[in-house]
This record gives structure tokens, sequence and C-alpha cells, in this order.
């Protein structure tokens, strides 16, 4: 279930100088030697925006003027959200729905009330239902936008949270929102606890979406140099071949006809495609995939460079 803010708010740091922060009235201030400092951080939409501006892609008059709210348009109907979950994507609601069961269950053998870290919580992803029912596990959850659903504003290249303070994070579909996922994951292992859980989906091949805040894409090897840091309890192909021919032939129709209407109505209509997953072997998905998901364990054996060569599971020849 949510955190309750109170128990947030002990662990909150500074994201530029990593020292404790105090409230102060709706703002939050940094501390130096144990005094209030200068650095202070502003309230929007509820919620404390803590976040080096200066050091962001965001900013701060934006963020003030939109009151929090987010730049992309995120609400879905309850009718689209059941066609994307059982039509378009039934086998990666599956997995986030397993792994995530999976995932709750270590998380408790770990901790009484473990913490767990949901980087991107502006709204509710795949399979995180277990999360949020458990009142054994506290959810803490931020985005670059407020929700019911966040406690704070942040960005996750510097995650204003103690080092070692929470027992897993879920990350679904955000490194490839990050100029530099590198530099988050070290985030995201400095936050984690000595033995702490990570659960991750990033897409290969997908187009643009969300415009200017899409940067980057990771094959299979490169989603697990990303968490070199990590032992590996499982991983693999999220969203596979057939979800990347729909994303291809939506972009294509709306490309042609310049409309994004068509363009989905002609991904849904030929929805049947996805199913040529099932008669492709799995090393060809590897290099053909949507997405990959990654799930592991914090890890004082880093993977080497030359591990990589031998870590490649597709079918594409040297």
């Amino acid at each position: 279930m949510l955190a309750n803010f109170d128990e947030v708010k002990r662990i909150l740091i500074c994201p530029r100088t990593g020292k404790s922060l105090v409230q102060d009235g709706d703002s939050f201030v940094s501390l130096s030697d144990g005094e209030p400092s200068e650095i202070r951080y502003i309230t929007v939409g509820q919620s404390p925006a803590l976040i080096d501006f200066d050091e962001s892609v965001l900013s701060e008059k934006d963020m003030l003027i939109r009151d929090g709210v987010s730049v992309i348009q995120r609400r879905q109907s309850r009718l689209r959200s059941w066609i994307k979950g059982h039509l378009l994507h039934p086998d990666a609601n599956r997995l986030a729905a397993s792994t995530a069961s999976d995932f709750a269950e270590k998380l408790k053998r770990k901790a009484e009330k473990p913490k767990l870290l949901i980087i991107g919580a502006g709204e509710k992803g795949i399979g995180t239902d277990v999360f949020y029912d458990d009142p054994d596990i506290q959810v803490i959850g931020f985005d670059i936008y407020a929700s019911p659903l966040t406690h704070f504003i942040a960005d996750a290249h510097r995650i204003p949270l103690e080092s070692g303070s929470v027992d897993g994070v879920w990350v679904q579909y955000v490194l490839e929102h990050v100029l530099d996922p590198w530099m988050v994951v070290s985030e995201i292992s400095r936050v984690l606890s000595t033995d702490g859980l990570i659960y991750s989906e990033t897409p290969f091949m997908q187009q643009v979406h969300e415009g200017p805040y899409d940067f980057v894409r990771f094959t299979h090897s490169g989603h697990r140099w990303l968490f070199r840091e990590f032992h590996e309890i499982k991983s693999g192909v999220a969203m596979g071949a057939g979800v990347q021919l729909l994303w291809t032939l939506e972009h294509n129709v709306r490309g042609v006809f310049r409309s994004r209407t068509l363009g989905q109505a002609v991904k849904l209509a030929c929805s049947f495609f996805r199913l040529i997953e099932k008669i492709i072997p799995s090393r060809y998905v590897i290099d053909s995939a949507s997405s990959f998901y990654f799930y592991g364990e914090k890890s004082h054996q880093p993977l080497k460079p030359k591990d990589m060569i031998s870590y490649y599971q597709g079918a594409t020849g040297g």
C-alpha cells in the first residue's frame, strides 16, 4: 500500500547536496551542518518538487505554470486500457503480474515492512496492483509530475532518498525517457539495500513515444549490461516480435495518412499479428522484440565486459 508521507519524509535528501531535508511550511529546505540552508524546494500540485532544475531537462517555470500536471496527455478510457491489456499486450500483462507476485513475496522475506520504490509512479504500471493492495509493503512513488500515486516529483538522475533506504525498485518503461540511464541505474543501486531487488522493462524496437522525452533503446544484451551490478534472477522478452510489428504498422499508417486515430484503428484490427510469436523460436524473438525485462538482485560481483559475449541468446551469427 502507499506509504504514509510522514514515513517518506524521514528518508528524503537534497538532490543537490545529498544532505537531509526539513519541511518548512509548503517547502522543503536542505540542511547544512544541521542548520537550514538557502536551498529550498517548492511544492506544486500538493507534491514537493525535489529537483535540481539546473541539471535537469525539466523546467521549474513550466512546472509552476502547469501546477505539476504532466506535459503529456496520460488519461486513458477504461475501454482503451482493456484493449491495450487484453488484446494488444496480454503476454506482457501476465509476465508483469506473475513477476510482481514473486517480487512481493521476496520483498517480504527481506524486511517486516519492506519499502518499494516505484519510479514513474504517476500511473499504475502493469501488474503492480499486488503492491498497492498489500498492507505489508510500503510503496513510495515518484514521477516527473504529480499524481495521487506519487509522494514527490523528482528527476531519476538524482533520486532524493537516502542510500540503502529501500528494499526494492520497480521501473517500467521509464529508462527510455531519461538522458543518462546508466546514471539512473547507479542511483537505483545507491538507494537499494544490500540485497535489494530490481525489476525493469525497457523498449528495444518501438517508435518514438512521448515526443521530446524519448531518448534511448536497449537490446537484450544491452539491457543486461545496464544492470551489470545486479545478479540476474531472470530476464527476457516483455513484448515480442508481433507487438513490434504492430507498432511499425501503426506508425506507418499514421505517417501515410497523417492520422493517429487511423493508425491505432489499423493496429487494433491487426492485433492477431502478435500471435506470430507463438511460432517463432525465442532466440529469433530476442533479435526482434518490442521490449525486454530484467529481474534481479543487487550483487557484489558485477559482470565483466567479456561476460557479455557469451550472454547473447539470439539467433544472429557473429
